[in-house]
């Protein structure tokens, strides 16, 4: 059953993106030539990289909290490549350990790769594994939907991995339906989006779970902003408008969201970013593009004629640019990198 609803939602999306390809892709405002140079609203640090040595620059940009990062320079910004090729299609969750790991959720099982893109399996036979993220310990938590999804059993669950490997659940089936993207929170829980239903919820280390917040309709990738003040939300399956939504936050309360920015009809809005200048970048999964979003709600195209894009994460770690993201593919087998000149924002660990 779960294979037959995969394959339905896949050819939905690759309707939709037949559909939408031309016609659509303008409907928000979006488009190539927007904004005012190459790469406006990119922040504090952005550059194309001017120093010697293999595929690294002199320093330009911020993020991943260290002070200025070095950005490769073997890639001009905005160009593309693929970085590694899985062995089965269907990747969705990405995550760095800063320590020279990738992790892929792909094909029930986390794939790790190195920057040689070397690829192992991490962890096995977690099914319908999907968001994943670290913790200041180092250990891996990934949501798994279930062996359902998007039916009324609620038989999603959430895994810790230690660094050594070790498995165990954090929170077993009954809770959430179809935990699908996870965020560390700044005061120190997790946020897991639903993304078939509105509720987000916030789950504790001991596994205590409640719903954080109820107002976005299909809650997918999240990101915070770097003071912690406002939880960014893609929602994907509210595709007359595919907004993005923000929810301020205080003390670790969910405040109202209210709607930040609207990509357009049929985008399918999945996974999120932020570089170090507070710019959003949304994965536009039925169109095949990644968004960047200035702290202004200005939109831009900054990659496309991608195949069903899914999560985006920044590089980190020895070998991996950390001005670059790395995308995965819902629909196939591909990871790939793309630079934009500008380091990632520090994630809550």
């Amino acid at each position: 059953m779960r294979k037959l609803i995969l394959s339905f939602l896949l050819i939905l999306m690759l309707v939709l993106m037949c559909a939408c390809g031309s016609g659509d892709d303008n409907d928000s405002g979006e488009g190539e030539g927007e904004g005012e140079g190459e790469g406006e609203g990119e922040g504090e640090g952005e550059g194309e990289g001017e120093g010697e040595g293999e595929g690294e620059g002199e320093g330009e940009g911020e993020g991943e909290g260290e002070g200025e990062v070095e950005c490769f320079t073997d890639l001009a910004v905005g160009e593309k490549i693929e970085f590694a090729a899985l062995t089965s299609r269907g990747s969705e969750g990405i995550a760095f350990d800063g320590a020279g790991g990738l992790y892929i959720s792909n094909a029930n099982n986390v794939a790790k790769l190195n920057s040689s893109a070397e690829l192992s399996v991490f962890a096995a036979d977690l099914p319908g594994s999907i968001g994943m993220a670290f913790d200041s310990s180092g250990s891996l938590v990934v949501a798994g939907y279930g062996p359902v999804f998007g039916g009324d059993e609620v038989d999603g669950k959430l895994y810790r991995i230690t660094p050594e490997g070790l498995l165990s659940v954090l929170l077993d089936a009954g809770t959430i339906n179809d935990p699908n993207f996870i965020v560390r929170t700044p005061w120190g829980s997790w946020l897991v989006s639903d993304d078939m239903r509105p509720e987000i919820w916030e789950v504790t280390d001991d596994g205590q779970a409640e719903i954080w917040c109820d107002d976005v309709v299909s809650p997918n990738g999240m990101v915070f902003s770097a003071d912690g003040a406002t939880l960014y939300v893609a929602n994907t399956f509210q595709l007359d408008n595919s907004p993005v939504y923000a929810i301020p936050v205080v003390d670790g309360v969910a405040g109202e969201a209210v709607v930040f920015a609207e990509l357009g009809k049929g985008a399918s809005n999945d996974g999120m970013a932020m570089d170090a200048g507070g710019n959003l970048y949304v994965a536009a999964n039925t169109r095949g593009q990644i968004v960047r979003i200035t702290p202004e709600g200005d939109q831009e195209i900054v990659a496309e004629d991608l195949f069903t894009p899914a999560s985006i994460a920044f590089g980190s770690g020895e070998g991996f640019d950390p001005c670059s993201i790395y995308v995965t593919e819902l629909g196939g087998k591909s990871v790939w990198r793309i630079s934009l000149g500008v380091g990632g924002q520090a994630l809550f660990k």
